[in-house]
């Protein structure tokens, strides 16, 4: 009996070195090595050549997920099978992951994206990615390959709790402080949108980010719910009092200039301000978007025909449009006046150059200030042209939405969401969009004054 015994606990000890031996050795190019510490408690590392890199991976196996040997050994075979999977994969011609260091992978994006992406746009998501670069940072990630499903889920949060930031008083030219005030759901779910464009950038290049998929992203990224607010559009009422602002602007002038008080030119007729009146009506009756009226050149305006032709290059969403003028024939009076003062000018708004957008925000923020002109911005106006052209019954008949929707440059549907129905007393006899404005009268009024921006004219 005890020879018996005695055979039976050397097999005992045979079979637990044999399986000691199978869990070192490992499961082809993965191996697992037992590490006893101090306190006696052995600890368990596993070890592999990344097929991608050549690097050598080491990764800890704790306790607490993996107690037990079966439960080790299970791991081994599987990340064993995953580096066979991916080495089959790079022999049959697939590109390898390659360990690039995450501020260069932004700088790579805006390096292949600038030829297809406006210059407004990149200055976007410069925004996002600068959030980014600094949840990096703090979160010790240098690396396109150090990125993992669950830092996706901690980016998102990172971006919801990213404050609005204002200039430091005193500090470096673009430094800003967090002011701890939340920022708007629209703000945060552009940021989301932004890196999801990104990183799905980087995911299709193939070896940028090695677990990371579609579904990972869109799911770990999702936008916050956004509440949307009825859109906003201006009245007769309101609108008289822009344009009335707008015209007042227009012919505010200096007391007396040096070249005045020198004997040239009559003191009180200098203009103070390039004249807003112009590009202000021609948002409003074109609804051109604010870039395409910044930058319209004359050989995009057809008077002739009575059209403006904007090409996809010129356009946001890249699908170039007509703009039928014959139905604002104050705007078509006021642009014909500007072509005979134009000369050899090659742009509306400032003869050699679009206008720029500082000097917009400049009499924006004047009309607001100094002439009583009540709240708008450049999108209401251009949302008010949609909307009282879709409304009104005498101008476009049935075809009142597909036309307005096309001019606008957005799909029937925003058209139907958004503009039909919200006016409602339109006279049904007016045939011009300044008509079914109630405003008319007012433009018979507006005098085409040209004027253009002093070599370094204030913004202010």
């Amino acid at each position: 009996m005890a020879k018996e015994a005695k055979g039976k606990k050397g097999q005992r000890k045979k079979e637990e070195k044999e399986k000691k031996s199978a869990l070192e050795a490992g499961h082809e190019g993965v191996y697992l090595m037992a590490r006893k510490y101090p306190s006696g408690n052995i600890g368990w590392r596993a070890k592999w050549k990344d097929p991608d890199t050549g690097r050598t991976e080491w990764v800890t196996l704790t306790e607490k997920d993996y107690p037990t040997e079966r439960s080790r050994l299970r791991w081994v075979k599987i990340k064993s099978a995953e580096i066979n999977t991916r080495k089959g994969a790079i022999s049959a011609g697939a590109p390898r992951r390659k360990d690039v260091a995450l501020d260069k992978a932004v700088e790579d994006y805006y390096r292949r994206k600038k030829p297809e992406l406006r210059e407004k746009t990149i200055t976007t998501y410069q925004y996002a990615t600068s959030i980014f670069k600094q949840w990096a940072a703090e979160r010790n990630l240098g690396s396109s390959l150090d990125l993992r499903p669950a830092d996706l889920a901690d980016l998102r949060t990172y971006v919801l709790s990213y404050t609005r930031r204002k200039p430091v008083t005193g500090g470096q030219r673009g430094q800003r402080r967090p002011t701890g005030r939340k920022r708007a759901a629209y703000t945060t779910n552009r940021d989301l949108r932004t890196l999801r464009q990104v990183l799905n950038d980087w995911r299709r290049l193939g070896w940028l980010l090695p677990v990371i998929d579609s579904d990972m992203i869109g799911d770990q990224l999702k936008s916050i719910r956004n509440p949307r607010p009825v859109p906003t559009f201006l009245r007769t009422r309101e609108l008289k009092r822009i344009i009335d602002a707008a015209m007042r602007h227009d012919r505010d002038t200096f007391a007396m200039t040096r070249k005045e008080k020198a004997g040239i030119g009559k003191p009180g007729t200098t203009l103070r301000y390039i004249p807003v009146s112009p590009f202000l009506l021609t948002i409003l009756l074109t609804g051109l978007r604010l870039g395409e009226a910044e930058g319209l050149a004359w050989r995009e305006v057809d008077l002739k025909h009575k059209e403006i032709v904007l090409q996809p290059d010129r356009v946001k969403t890249h699908h170039g449009r007509r703009i039928d003028l014959s139905v604002c024939p104050a705007l078509l009076r006021i642009l014909g006046a500007l072509k005979l003062r134009a000369g050899e000018d090659e742009y509306v708004f400032d003869g050699t150059v679009p206008l720029s957008n500082n000097l917009v925000k400049a009499a924006h923020r004047r009309l607001l200030s100094k002439f009583d002109s009540p709240k708008f911005t450049w999108q209401e106006l251009r949302r008010t042209c949609g909307t009282y052209l879709t409304c009104a019954p005498g101008i476009y008949g049935a075809s009142s939405v597909f036309l307005s929707a096309k001019r606008l440059g957005h799909s029937v549907s925003v058209a139907e969401k958004h503009y039909l129905g919200a006016v409602t007393d339109i006279d049904p006899e007016a045939r011009t969009i300044e008509a079914a404005m109630g405003i008319e009268d007012l433009l018979k009024k507006v005098a085409p004054v040209r004027g253009r921006a002093r070599k370094g004219a204030s913004s202010g």
